[in-house]
């Protein structure tokens, strides 16, 4: 059979045509198929690369970020494939770089060193090798070698081959010092970037918003807000314009202008495009709300806020927004104890979260030192009362809550209310008191020395006149002290001298009596103090000394006065251990001398050094002169006993404890020639050690030396001092001193332990801040001593701030 239109010579040329044909496409095909399948591999890993990176572009600040390492992650899969099933190919120095940009943007930062390492072993000519270095640099900074990242990243920003490679180590440099908060040399870096990166359009962009960012955080609002003006004037990707606008609105509001930066979130809020990023302007929004007056209006955006956002960084600030507005607007203890608290249950590791564990240790402390006020001023109302015969005033008058110290409980609706205060029903305080008094209720009763839960609620037996003056007296007592802790809780733990000044006032209305008074009069004109007010505080010194205070007290003010100080009061036990040592070195009489050293052991307390004095002096006469060792050895053991810590304690410890050994063992007592003191008379006990000169460690104190110069300040002495050879290095500096503080307050025996680092003159710098701290004497059984004890100071660069 033969096809119409051809001939049989050209059919077998046709056939043989198409046979060398087939036989071609076979044979290539076998050359390059194999080729064609690794390169399949790598062309897949790149596209996963490619969307990984444009999804974690466009991706929402806190929620959409968190699922773009599963992307890299297939990246690394299909790459790792490649070079597991074809070794050695062509594009092996392509895929280790990709592994490598891969695990680095995964946060699997050691592995992507691994393989920029051997990236750099395997193909030391390979033009992805200097690229390979960026990375890895970006790496070491997130392992703890920072010096070593640092460096490299200088590098490829001084001298390397593209303009795209630069850009990006200057950003990473950038990212650096943005995450050590060292603002201005972000700044600086991030600008460089952007020079750089002007073909990247994404990079710029980047640059540019950190830019602002690191100005906002400088308190440079204006300029960032002008800067951000510049910004959405340039052509950059849609995230980050919508980036650009919010921290605009943000420097809006800090800069003075929250109606401007309310009416940029309500735009932003119409914009569904970045839907997942909304939280965030809702928070701005409620933020500029607050600013401009809306606190209703805040409070409803934050509760509406803190319901949809369970979780996350957003949902922790929202919770600290809510807290901090319900407590400076409204008082409102529960409110806001429950919000700050839910800050770390929103987010464990949220950056407001110590910022709010302060304000709740604040708002708690606040709370009840104003619940307590309140009733005492409640209660002492009723003893007015009482004293002006307008009501009888009833052992149910004294009642309070055992629970103080607790959180008060909320406000059962099946309880009777009773004790409740009068005046605005809306006052929060009164809320809060009202609801404390809820709990089981305390009666006090003033017949008896001490408080005890008796008389049930219907005892109620009204108080004579008598009682009423003990009871006022009693509840006026408490209220100077919580309006005392009230001016300590604002001058050192908010640092706030105006409020403190507030309370301390008020205190000293009627004086500086009593021993709190003297305390508040001294913390009063440490306040004018600080405010260089020298003519107000040296008033207050002056009606301290006219209160005729305690020595403490009386030689601090005249310390202060530049007074000169004058010969210390003497006490009973000191006149009587004078009037023994003269009966000693006149007359020699021992019998008589030992007497009056026994008077003025027993005439002082614990507290009197010459009480002690005196004590030994009789253990050592007795023993050493009279020979009655027995006696001599009781004695000692009660200077041990009734004086211990003190240098007599330690030095008659040796006799007295020798003595209850041999006891112990029912051994005879015998005289030891070796234990006794000289016998060369009275010089031997003139020249036994007095106990004010002794010097104390640090742990051996009830309390020791504390800085009373306020941090700020402190801060500021640290800042001025810091040592010019340092500056340019930008070294941290830590040095620790060794001195002595004395009774007084004085320091005397400074010596610099050590200076790290060494030969940058942080010792001398640190001698010379010493120089203008000032310290409250450390104190043992209530007096003050000289304490020998460590100071570090930490001199931070500029930079640090």
């Amino acid at each position: 059979m033969r096809l119409k239109g051809i001939k049989p010579s050209t059919m077998g040329s046709a056939a043989r045509a198409l046979s060398f044909r087939a036989a071609l496409a076979i044979a290539l095909a076998t050359i390059f198929l194999g080729g064609c399948a690794y390169y399949n591999y790598f062309y897949n890993a790149r596209k996963y690369f490619e969307q990984a990176e444009k999804t974690r572009r466009e991706a929402s600040v806190e929620k959409g970020k968190k699922g773009v390492a599963a992307a890299y992650d297939r990246s690394i899969e299909s790459a790792a494939r490649m070079l597991q099933y074809y070794p050695d190919s062509k594009w092996e120095d392509d895929a280790l770089l990709l592994i490598a940009k891969a695990y680095y943007r995964a946060g699997k930062f050691r592995n992507s060193i691994t393989k920029v390492d051997e990236l750099t072993a395997k193909y030391p000519e390979s033009p992805f090798v200097e690229e390979g270095s960026l990375y890895k640099a970006l790496s070491l900074l997130n392992v703890a070698q920072e010096d070593s990242g640092r460096a490299m990243l200088g590098q490829l920003a001084a001298g390397a081959s593209s303009r795209k490679l630069v850009g990006e180590a200057y950003f990473g440099l950038g990212d650096y010092y943005y995450s050590d908060k060292r603002w201005d040399l972000a700044f600086d870096q991030y600008q460089e970037a952007s020079k750089a990166a002007a073909e990247d359009k994404w990079l710029r962009g980047e640059a540019w918003v950190k830019m602002g960012i690191c100005l906002a955080a400088m308190e440079r609002y204006s300029d960032a807000v002008k800067l951000y003006g510049e910004i959405l004037a340039q052509d950059i990707p849609r995230r980050q314009r919508f980036e650009a606008e919010l921290q605009r609105a943000a420097s809006l509001r800090r800069s003075g202008r929250s109606d401007e930066g309310g009416r940029i979130c309500k735009e932003l809020l119409k914009d569904g495009a970045f839907a997942d990023d909304f939280p965030r302007v809702e928070l701005e929004a409620a933020r500029c709300e607050i600013a401009s007056g809306g606190a209703e209006r805040a409070r409803e955006r934050l509760e509406v806020l803190v319901e949809q956002e369970r979780r996350g960084e957003t949902g922790a600030q929202a919770q600290y927004e809510l807290g901090l507005l319900l407590w400076s607007q409204w008082r409102d203890y529960e409110g806001s104890a429950n919000a700050l608290r839910a800050v770390k249950t929103t987010e464990k590791s949220a950056s407001v979260a110590p910022a709010a564990d302060s304000l709740l240790s604040e708002v708690e402390t606040l709370a009840k030192l104003w619940m307590k006020l309140r009733f005492l001023q409640r209660q002492r109302e009723i003893a007015a009362s009482a004293r002006r015969l307008e009501r009888p005033l009833t052992r149910n008058d004294t009642l309070w809550i055992d629970s103080l110290a607790a959180k008060p409980k909320e406000l059962p609706k099946d309880k009777p209310r009773r004790g409740m205060l009068k005046g605005d029903p809306n006052d929060p305080i009164r809320k809060m008191v009202e609801a404390a008094m809820t709990a089981d209720s305390l009666a006090i009763d003033f017949s008896k020395a001490d408080s005890a839960k008796t008389a049930p609620d219907t005892a109620a037996v009204a108080f004579d006149s008598l009682q009423i003056e003990r009871y006022d007296s009693l509840r006026f007592a408490e209220w100077r002290d919580v309006i005392f802790g009230l001016s300590e809780f604002h001058l050192f733990e908010r640092k706030s001298l105006d409020s403190a000044r507030f309370y301390i006032e008020m205190l000293l209305s009627g004086g500086p009596t009593g021993d709190i008074g003297l305390k508040a009069a001294a913390i009063l004109a440490f306040i004018y103090d600080s405010k260089g007010d020298t003519t107000a505080s040296d008033s207050i010194y002056h009606s301290i000394l006219a209160a005729n205070p305690p020595e403490v007290w009386r030689s601090a003010a005249e310390r202060a006065l530049g007074i000169p100080p004058g010969p210390p009061a003497r006490t009973a036990a000191q006149a009587l251990v004078d009037s023994a040592e003269g009966e000693w070195r006149a007359k020699g009489d021992a019998e008589s001398a030992r007497l009056i050293y026994l008077l003025a052991a027993e005439v002082a307390d614990s507290g009197d050094t010459a009480a002690a004095r005196g004590l030994y002096a009789a253990a050592f006469i007795t023993r050493a002169v009279l020979k009655q060792d027995s006696l001599g050895k009781e004695l000692y053991a009660q200077v041990v006993e009734r004086f211990p810590g003190t240098t007599y304690a330690k030095a008659a410890a040796k006799f007295a404890v020798k003595r209850k050994k041999e006891a112990a063992k029912g051994a005879a007592v015998k005289d030891d020639p070796a234990d006794r003191l000289p016998l060369d008379g009275m010089d031997d006990v003139s020249l036994m050690p007095d106990d004010s000169l002794i010097v104390y460690d640090a742990k051996d104190v009830d309390e020791p030396p504390r800085m009373i110069t306020l941090p700020d300040i402190l801060e500021s002495y640290l800042r001025s001092y810091y040592p010019f050879e340092a500056f340019p290095e930008q070294l941290r500096g830590v040095v620790e001193i060794e001195l002595i503080v004395s009774a007084s307050g004085e320091k005397r025996d400074v010596n610099v332990a050590s200076a790290r680092p060494e030969g940058f003159g942080f010792d001398e710098a640190a001698l010379s801040v010493l120089n203008s701290i000032e310290y409250r004497p450390g104190r043992r059984s209530g007096k003050p001593v000289d304490v020998k004890f460590k100071q570090i100071l930490t001199f931070k660069p500029p930079e640090h701030r």
